[in-house]
């Protein structure tokens, strides 16, 4: 299952990536962002891959962010290398700047050493358009006509696709987390001796790693959103609890 949109159809991209319990196995956004409520509260079930396409000179949803759009490209950007375990300096490279008259150029971003592949499509000039189709309306601002927008993210999304159900918490003997919410302790089933535990804030950050343990102590965590990733062998579970008083 893919997710893509333009505008608003990248901010619910964006949003139901964060928040569904569903999983999409990548997703592409042009011109849309995250929100501040998303991006304060984003707590992906799943790892998805993303494109990013957006203008530096786009006035409805500005790179940069603004009051009535939420945060920036490049916060939002930084919001997904984290939740992705990304190296934090993406690699850039000048996309072929074919139309010498649409007063703008791409350069794509390419995150590396993710769990999912991580992109983004900065237009300097580019307005809040979908690059690649000349259309009077449906947008505002110049038109990138150097690539066409709806080839490069199907190339993008083709391929990828969901953990399948032997690596969910589907299967019989998969990790289990109670109570959930937690107040104190932190229970597990299906924990072998050599399982790597890690818990992770709700923005990616590293809160503690263990080894082989059925039972965590977290009463000195504030209370919020964490997950739960255990890599047992070849197999990778990731699980949302909360922590709560």
């Amino acid at each position: 299952q893919y997710l893509v949109g333009f505008s608003n159809g990248g901010f619910m991209s964006h949003k139901m990536a964060c928040e569904s319990d569903m999983c999409f196995a990548a997703i592409a956004s042009v011109s849309g962002n995250m929100s501040d409520t998303t991006y304060n509260q984003c707590a992906p079930s799943y790892q998805p891959a993303l494109l990013h396409i957006h203008g530096t000179n786009d006035l409805v949803v500005p790179y940069n962010g603004g009051s009535q759009t939420g945060v920036s490209v490049d916060q939002t950007m930084n919001k997904w290398q984290s939740f992705l375990s990304c190296d934090p300096n993406p690699s850039a490279t000048a996309m072929p700047n074919n139309s010498l008259t649409d007063l703008s150029s791409p350069t794509l971003y390419t995150y590396q050493n993710c769990s999912s592949a991580l992109k983004l499509i900065k237009i300097t000039g580019g307005g809040h358009q979908w690059p690649g189709i000349n259309t009077l309306v449906g947008g505002a601002g110049i038109i990138n006509m150097d690539f066409y927008s709806p080839q490069v993210i199907w190339d993008f999304l083709s391929g990828k696709s969901c953990p399948s159900a032997g690596s969910l918490d589907l299967e019989k003997d998969a990790v289990k987390i109670f109570p959930n919410p937690a107040t104190s302790e932190l229970h597990l089933s299906g924990i072998a001796a050599n399982a790597q535990i890690t818990i992770y804030s709700n923005q990616g950050k590293v809160i503690l790693e263990r080894q082989g343990i059925s039972q965590i102590n977290i009463s000195d965590l504030a209370n919020g959103v964490y997950f739960l990733e255990v890599r047992q062998g070849e197999r990778l579970e990731r699980l949302k609890w909360v922590k709560t008083d």
